[in-house]
């Protein structure tokens, strides 16, 4: 097998926040996609999923559970409904609880300023409507806490009801069958929403790929991040490196020379859809570290940038380079004014 060159252009030219910023301006970019993960609201309040010690899945021990997917799968809920009812309990994530971070703002301004063209999230927590991303841009790949409904007739149920009750430490129940209720978010194992597999559709259309705060572990939203067209510039804001050996950043010491049969489901990043057989939500442990990168990442010229750190700090820094920091401010500011105010007059209608 020949061997890989060494990277020596990139598809952005500068790989640093300015040189993606000019990259954006230089090429009229009004068609980015945004994918999303826990990360981005850590910042709010909510524990991820992953982070030793501080995670959720770190606190789920005492529930002496075989793995912490157990958790959220319908089995479990089914036999023991306490279980995810005392976790729902410590994470409360009904709409109103948390507000919105500068990395939601900055997604809200790239929809305002028509530069957005969808933000999928793997996020439960609603913050993405929150801050005030359309509707009709968002897709939220393992549903949201903004709905409820039974899981064996699948009748809607009040979710200001369901909330009251979960605070109170009570199961919902379905007025109509008895069913057990719960909000309306993915299971492991259970079917990922239909408007996921159709925003699979626009990947073609991508003109630039945003991944913020995801370990890229959950298939199949992480598959998305392989779709994209192969020149498609890719970007990661993270604390640390994910995705294993399908990105490859100019920081990387060595490129990758396994061949790897994955192309096969994903298309070689050409726009390929998912196919049906992935609809399913699952965990994977290591991402991608046995798949081998696309094929125009095999030449000398990269398409990948990694901004390590707190994607909070850095999401403000990208602003400030595309000429928006100080619009970014203010819509954080205005958000954390709306939220308080909403906050107030709730404890005033509870009290």
């Amino acid at each position: 097998m020949t061997e890989p060159k060494l990277a020596t252009t990139h598809v952005v030219g500068e790989p640093t926040f300015e040189g993606l910023a000019r990259f954006i301006e230089r090429n009229n970019i009004t068609k980015i996609f945004v994918m999303v993960g826990a990360g981005i609201s850590v910042a709010a309040g909510i524990p991820d999923f992953r982070s030793p010690h501080t995670g959720l899945y770190a606190k789920l021990s005492r529930y002496n559970l075989n793995s912490p997917e157990d958790a959220f799968s319908l089995p479990l809920l089914r036999q023991q409904p306490s279980v995810f009812y005392n976790i729902l309990m410590d994470m409360d994530l009904w709409p109103g609880k948390y507000c919105p971070t500068t990395v939601h703002h900055f997604i809200s301004l790239l929809a305002k300023k028509g530069m957005l063209l969808c933000c999928c999230t793997q996020n439960i927590d609603g913050l993405e409507r929150a801050c005030g991303i359309p509707e009709s841009l968002l897709v939220e790949a393992h549903g949201s806490f903004s709905s409820a409904s039974c899981v064996d007739c699948h009748a809607k149920y009040d979710i200001n009801i369901a909330r009251a009750e979960t605070r109170a430490g009570k199961v919902p129940h379905c007025n109509q069958c008895g069913g057990i209720v719960k909000p309306d978010v993915v299971f492991f194992g259970e079917n990922l929403p239909e408007a996921f597999f159709n925003v699979a559709g626009l990947i073609e259309e991508t003109e630039l790929l945003l991944i913020l705060g995801t370990s890229l572990q959950v298939h199949p939203f992480a598959d998305l991040a392989l779709m994209v067209p192969s020149d498609v510039p890719r970007v990661l804001f993270n604390l640390e490196r994910v995705g294993g050996r399908m990105f490859r950043f100019p920081t990387d010491r060595t490129p990758n020379f396994r061949a790897s049969s994955y192309r096969l489901s994903t298309g070689n990043g050409n726009g390929s859809k998912i196919s049906s057989g992935d609809s399913s939500s699952s965990s994977s442990v290591d991402g991608y570290d046995q798949f081998t990168l696309a094929e125009n990442d095999e030449t000398g010229v990269l398409r990948d940038i990694f901004f390590p750190g707190d994607c909070q700090v850095s999401v403000r820094s990208f602003a400030q380079a595309l000429g928006f920091g100080e619009q970014l401010d203010a819509s954080v500011r205005e958000g954390r004014e709306i939220f308080e105010r909403t906050r107030r007059r709730e404890k005033v209608v509870e009290g």
